[in-house]
């Protein structure tokens, strides 16, 4: 069995794409750019096959750049090239993952959007009071924590006056203890000294009388 190639012609924009037996190339000539004129020649095998090919069987028109895909897609790449193009094709899917992102982000806000003007279920209308007698409540409650915090650090303060006054006072009365002991103390050394001179003066007054009783 014969295999088939294709050479083709070109007609201005478009090419005549013919198929060619591997036999007859061998057999004739190896271009793959055939003038109009050239005819085919037809290989052993296709001579001595009873079937008859129609021109329309080997023969078909194709445009310019239909041709070119054609061989850049049958061409053999280069390890840089088969790169370049994974690298493009991932860039090409990253963006178009970015993009789908980015419009599920825009659907999901225009959503929301959405969801906020519509008008509310009478359960939706109940869980927002319910949410809002919730803040109220708690709102209360912080008010009443923070005075209560504040009572507590105007008794911490009275408290830490309270004391700082009951310091003072003992300090005062101590020192008023040592004060009048202070004072004691010099009166009773003042009332001996006035004892031991009293006694002084009696014992002058005896030895006097002493005296003048021998004189006599």
């Amino acid at each position: 069995m014969s295999h088939l190639l294709l050479k083709w012609s070109v007609y201005g924009t478009h090419v005549v794409v013919v198929l060619v037996s591997c036999s007859e190339i061998v057999n004739g000539s190896t271009n793959q750019e055939m003038e109009p004129d050239t005819k085919l020649t037809a290989s052993p095998a296709a001579a001595a096959s009873p079937k008859r090919v129609r021109p329309s069987d080997v023969c078909a028109v194709l445009p310019v750049n239909e041709l070119q895909r054609i061989r850049n897609e049958t061409r053999i790449l280069t390890d840089s090239e088969i790169e370049a193009i994974a690298a493009q094709k991932e860039a090409d899917a990253e963006n178009l993952r970015m993009h789908a992102k980015a419009r599920k982000q825009h659907m999901m806000e225009r959503a929301a959007e959405a969801a906020k003007r519509a008008p509310k279920s009478e359960i939706e209308t109940l869980f927002d009071q319910e949410n809002d007698a919730i803040r109220k409540r708690a709102a209360v409650l912080k008010d009443q924590a923070h005075d209560s915090v504040k009572l507590m650090k105007t008794l911490g303060a009275r408290a830490a006056a309270f004391t700082i006054r009951d310091e003072q006072i003992k300090r005062k009365k101590k020192i008023e203890e040592d004060h009048d002991k202070h004072n004691d103390q010099i009166n009773l050394m003042m009332e001996l000294d006035r004892l031991e001179g009293l006694k002084r003066q009696e014992d002058i007054a005896d030895e006097k009388k002493l005296k003048r009783m021998h004189v006599l």
